[in-house]
This record gives C-alpha cells, structure tokens and sequence, in this order.
C-alpha cells in the first residue's frame, strides 16, 4: 500500500480551508498553502522511499513542518539583527533529522519561502533585485548547511551544529 494511500487523510485535511488536523496543524494559516499541499503530494508521490528512521513516513512530514514553522516564530520573537542565519540553520538540522523525507520536506519547503521572499523583499522591504537575489542565495546555502551537517552525524544537536551562525543577542534559551 502506498504511503499517499495510507495517509490520505493528510492531503484532505491541508485541502479542507477550515479545519485543524489531527496533530494540530491549521494549514488554512499558511501564507503558500497550496504550493505546501503540492510540495508534499509531489514528495509522497514521486520521492518517496523507505526511510532507515525511527520515524514513520508521516511524523517525518508533520515533525519537519513542525519544525520549520517553531524556528521561524522562534525567529520572530527573538528579533535579532542577523540572527536569521542561526534559525534557518537550526530548522534545517531539526527537519533533516527526522529522516530522509523530513530532509525533502524542508528543502522544498525552503525553496518555496526564499522564492516568496525574493519578491516580498523588492515590494515591501524595498530592497533592490541584487540585494534580493543576494538574500535568497544565502538563505538557500545556509538552509543547505543544515540539512548537509544533520546527515554528516558529527553534531550532537542543532545547537552546536549551527553554533557559528549565532550572533550576540539571541536568547540563550535558543
């Protein structure tokens, strides 16, 4: 039986504007929702392998997203001044961690979000086309960074993985 058969449920929930899943996901909060629901079909269908993880196909999913949507509001809150390098480094690791669809979950995902941001960057931060681009290729290598040191197993955790993007000012609770 297939993984998109089995979880079909899934897929209905991010479709269905108004409900909440059964992990607590309101998908009907996301800003690219669609290409989410997308992004996803097409990993389940596609690039979906058996996993040497102690996670199931769908904690994979929901943990990545999970994930990535806790270091960003953590991003937020923190509110400090280059420290956005930390956090993309840090949901990376996290969401990779949890296997390889976690890993195709966040690099997906992230593509998505720095292609938003090119243009949200231009319109409503005024930021010029180079200095944009220029921000969408860090954010893409740094993302990159995470994913590549979670598979390389030679950190004990996010943390101490993205440690040297940290800068002066983030709370130490992160």
């Amino acid at each position: 039986m297939s993984f998109l058969k089995q979880h079909k449920s899934l897929l209905e929930y991010m479709s269905n504007k108004n409900q909440i899943d059964p992990y607590g996901i309101d998908y009907s909060k996301f800003i690219a929702k669609e290409i989410l629901r997308d992004q996803i079909t097409r990993i389940i269908n596609s690039e979906y392998q058996p996993v040497n993880s102690q996670q199931s196909s769908l904690k994979q999913v929901v943990g990545a997203i999970k994930d990535l949507a806790r270091n960003y509001f953590d991003m937020k809150r923190d509110n400090t001044v280059k420290g956005d390098n930390y956090f993309h480094c840090k949901a990376n690791y996290e969401a990779t961690q949890r296997g390889r669809i976690g890993e195709k979950i966040a690099e997906k995902i992230g593509n998505a979000k720095e292609e938003f941001d090119f243009w949200d960057n231009q319109i409503r931060k005024g930021l010029s086309p180079l200095q944009a681009y220029q921000d969408k290729i860090n954010d893409r290598t740094i993302n990159q960074i995470g994913r590549q040191r979670a598979k390389s197993g030679l950190y004990k955790n996010s943390r101490e993985a993205c440690n040297p993007y940290r800068v002066e000012g983030i709370n130490e609770k992160y």
